[in-house]
């Protein structure tokens, strides 16, 4: 049986921008998702409460 990679983490706290969560992406050194352990680099998603997404941050 395959085990699935988790390639994103949750992050259940006030956001810098006034976010009620977000969301971490995490990419190899060629852009695709990859374990966190791996990244070369991220992507943070802040949401409000109701789900809609009012930051984006790109790291390299």
């Amino acid at each position: 049986m395959a085990t699935e990679k988790k390639t994103y983490r949750r992050i259940d706290k006030p956001t810098p921008n006034g976010g009620a969560y977000s969301i971490a992406y995490f990419r190899d050194d060629e852009g695709k998702p990859c374990e966190e352990k791996d990244a070369k680099s991220f992507e943070f998603v802040e949401y409000d409460k109701n789900g809609v997404l009012i930051k984006r941050t790109y790291t390299i």
